[in-house]
């Protein structure tokens, strides 16, 4: 059905044959005549008994039986239940019955008196069927009714029934043509002579060749969907005869009389799904009540089955041809649920049967050979990735894939081998998957321009926008995903290894582009797989812009003081000329002094910075806080003084707190703090200066220094920059005065390597409060009374 055929250039084409839908139309089309049906019809029997079990009506309320149990032979005796005596009497007794089958046969006219064949003529609604319809050789009936029987019973009717696999019956004959006369079923003469006939559709519309077990010879027959048997309104024949019942229970209704011991119409299964059999009263009065219940059966004709099988075997042809190998097994299971559905429904709700036993037999031989190939190609692909396998373990030093197991004893089958092979492959993707984890950088693969494997660090970066692709991507602002596989496939054909610049939240990215082509063997030019790296370039570019920022703002404030210098020179080596010598000599004194201590100053704080991203925290030693602020205070106090600024110390706790770290460095960030508070502040106001616990840390295990101003303020842009060394909030280079601009880039070092952060909150006009949190040392809390001693006490006032 499906062939392929190998090329050089290592491509493959698919030739489907026309043969392949021929032999399949030729297939389901003989599976579907009734004769080669009935090897599925034993599926096709579950099926119909199962619909059946829940979509038939109940037995109709007008049918009745009255049966001869063991109940009545026990109460009766022998000869009263089998004594024509008393079947007249039974007889008599059903007068207002709408009619009865005597489902027993009837023999001899010297075996019943004149009673019984009286009682019938008598009731005019008797029913009486043929013993047997076998006929001899010139056509007429082996075992005809006796005498009078054909006179006084009001019809005669024929029980054929077709009895398909496990011995179901599966239809009744309606009419049956013996010596040139038509002779109904029971069940039609019944309904007939209750005057109910008006109602019987025409049968000669659902008869077809019924399909039998294996042997057995179609016949044109009825299909109907049989009531439970448990759902025939039955009565004991004693109970009816000794009047336990009454007379009017069984008015208009269609009564059928049988034995249940004796069964001389023989036993019959209704089901399939059990071993529950009934005798042949039963199952006229459970046919009668198909009958009056519509529970009759349409088939489809023949030409009609002809087609339907041809065209679901194409359905499942179909699938396999245009399926993918790994959804075919899905949608052929999902095509045979579909007919088996279509056919449940169709009978349960439209009583419409359509056998569907062939058909799904040629589906799974269709879909059995397609999953042979399948299995066939991948024994084949198995087998050449194993090869690969091998050759690959060899060629990078792997102990190589033997076709002996451990012990070197036994060949290995392809199981074995898949086996080792997967458990090889699970190894090496655990070590690959590991390295790549490892690594600082976020990794990716991509293959066929997809992204196929990553590690953790690229998987919190996919799915986020990039800003600037590079040229990379033409779309506006792409997922990182898209970036990826483009730059992955401009790759192609190019330089082993490229790199580019892209933007990604805000920072930079430099892409560097690795094909597995350059290095593996194995790989092809249109499969060929690219490892990506994305190094985070922005700090690294931050920090040369920065340091190229600071070494121009050396050169800028070291020049300018030098260039001052020298020109002062000049001036004073011309003004010696002069006779105000003495003046001149001293005004270059004083500016000589002022610039080399602005010089000497920036140099000492480029020291104390320097020192301050070094420090070792094995160096640091147990610091009092409280003494340490104190002190701090102390040294700015005069300098606060001259410029008429008032500190107020705000001491919130009387513990003790106790910090691990340089005492001196982190005096000289609070001083520095304190500097820049008095310097901005205007005459007049106060510098508040404040210790407490960190009330926004998780069980104020850290300490908090806030020193708060009055001054000028700082712009809400400007803060977060406030830190960065020389900047400068209004642009302009500052007086010689004020220093040089890194003093809060000082304490900010000094903070961060004791493990604290620094928070800055400004208003313009209104002042501007810098906050200190530090984490206390463990164990360091000690009660104010056991302070240690020689702690100096406050010497500024503090806030009541």
């Amino acid at each position: 059905m499906r062939h392929w055929m190998n090329l050089p250039a290592g491509k493959t084409i698919r030739l489907r044959s026309p043969f392949a839908v021929v032999l399949v139309v030729a297939l389901a089309a003989a599976a579907s005549t009734p004769r080669f049906e009935s090897l599925f019809s034993s599926f096709d029997q579950l099926h119909f008994d199962a619909t059946a079990l829940v979509f038939a009506n109940r037995s109709s309320d007008r049918v009745v039986l009255i049966s001869k149990g063991e109940g009545s032979l026990r109460e009766l005796g022998r000869e009263s239940v089998f004594s024509p005596a008393t079947n007249a009497q039974l007889i008599d007794r059903l007068s207002g019955a709408a009619s009865i089958v005597f489902d027993i046969p009837l023999p001899a006219r010297e075996q019943y008196d004149d009673t019984f064949f009286d009682a019938i003529a008598r009731n005019k609604r008797v029913v009486v069927g043929l013993p047997s319809t076998d006929t001899d050789m010139s056509g007429k009936l082996l075992l005809p009714l006796p005498e009078p029987a054909p006179e006084v019973a009001a019809a005669i009717g024929q029980r054929d029934v077709t009895i398909g696999h496990y011995g179901v019956v599966t239809g009744f004959v309606p009419y049956r043509t013996i010596d040139n006369r038509v002779y109904p079923h029971v069940s039609l003469e019944a309904i007939g002579v209750a005057g109910l006939g008006g109602m019987l559709p025409d049968f000669h519309r659902y008869e077809f060749l019924q399909t039998t077990a294996i042997g057995k010879r179609p016949r044109q027959s009825v299909l109907l969907m049989l009531p439970r048997v448990k759902s025939v309104e039955t009565y004991s024949f004693a109970d009816v005869v000794k009047g336990r019942i009454p007379t009017s229970a069984f008015d208009g209704k269609i009564v059928f009389i049988g034995h249940a011991i004796y069964r001389p119409l023989g036993e019959y299964n209704v089901s399939s799904l059990n071993d529950y059999v009934v005798n042949g009263a039963q199952l006229d009065a459970m046919i009668t009540s198909a009958v009056l219940n519509d529970d009759i059966v349409s088939e489809i004709p023949p030409v009609s089955q002809l087609l339907v099988d041809p065209v679901l075997a194409l359905g499942m042809l179909l699938i396999c041809w245009l399926t993918k190998t790994r959804n075919l097994h899905t949608y052929a299971l999902a095509w045979g649920i579909c007919i088996f559905a279509t056919s449940t429904v169709l009978l349960g709700l439209f009583r419409v049967w359509i056998p569907i036993g062939s058909a799904l037999a040629i589906c799974v031989v269709v879909y059995s050979y397609f999953a042979w190939s399948q299995l066939l190609g991948m024994h084949r692909l198995l087998h050449r990735e194993i090869s690969r396998l091998r050759e690959l373990s060899s060629s990078i030093g792997v102990v190589r894939m033997s076709d002996e197991d451990s012990h070197g004893a036994i060949e290995s089958n392809l199981l074995d081998e898949v086996k080792l092979a997967m458990q090889q492959i699970r190894e090496w993707q655990e070590a690959y998957v590991g390295v790549i984890n490892m690594l600082p950088y976020p990794i990716v693969l991509v293959r066929g321009r997809k992204l196929v494997l990553w590690n953790n660090s690229a998987a919190e970066l996919l799915g986020e926008t990039v800003t600037d692709s590079g040229g990379i991507h033409a779309g506006e602002k792409p997922k990182l995903e898209a970036v990826l596989e483009q730059f992955a496939a401009q790759g192609l054909g190019e330089a082993p290894a490229q790199e580019r610049e892209m933007v990604l939240n805000d920072r930079e990215y430099m892409l560097v582009n690795v094909p597995f082509a350059q290095f593996s063997p194995l790989s092809v030019q249109e499969d060929a797989a690219h490892l990506i790296c994305l190094v985070d370039v922005d700090d690294l570019k931050k920090s040369v812009t920065h340091d190229r920022q600071a070494l121009r703002h050396i050169a800028h404030d070291l020049r300018n003081p030098l260039t001052t210098i020298l020109a002062l020179i000049e001036q004073q080596s011309i003004g010696m000329q002069d006779s105000l010598t003495g003046v001149h000599d001293e005004k270059f004194m004083h500016d000589l002094r002022r610039l080399v201590g602005y010089s000497l100053r920036m140099a000492q704080d480029f020291m104390q910075l320097s020192r301050a991203e070094v420090l070792d925290p094995a160096t640091f030693s147990m610091v009092d806080v409280a003494d340490l602020v104190d002190e701090a205070v102390d040294q700015v106090g005069a300098f606060a003084e001259a410029r008429s600024v008032r500190l107020v110390l705000h001491q919130k706790t009387d513990e003790a707190i106790w910090i691990d770290g340089n005492r001196d460095m982190l005096q000289r960030a609070v001083i520095n703090v304190l500097d820049n508070a008095i310097k901005y502040s205007t005459e007049n106001t106060v510098v508040d200066v404040t210790l407490e616990r960190d009330p926004h840390r998780a069980e104020s295990r850290h300490v908090l220094v806030r020193v708060a101003d009055h001054g000028i303020g700082i712009p809400q842009e400007a803060i977060p920059l406030l830190c960065e060394p020389f900047f400068q909030v209004d642009g302009k280079r500052r007086d010689v005065a004020a220093g040089v601009g890194l003093g809060l880039s000082f304490v900010r070092a000094v903070i961060g390597r004791h493990g604290g952060s620094i928070s800055i909150e400004s208003e313009v006009g209104q002042g501007t409060s810098v906050a200190l949190s530090l984490p206390i040392a463990t164990d360091s809390i000690v009660a104010g009374d056991d302070e240690p001693a020689g702690t100096a006490a406050p010497s500024l006032p503090k806030a009541p």
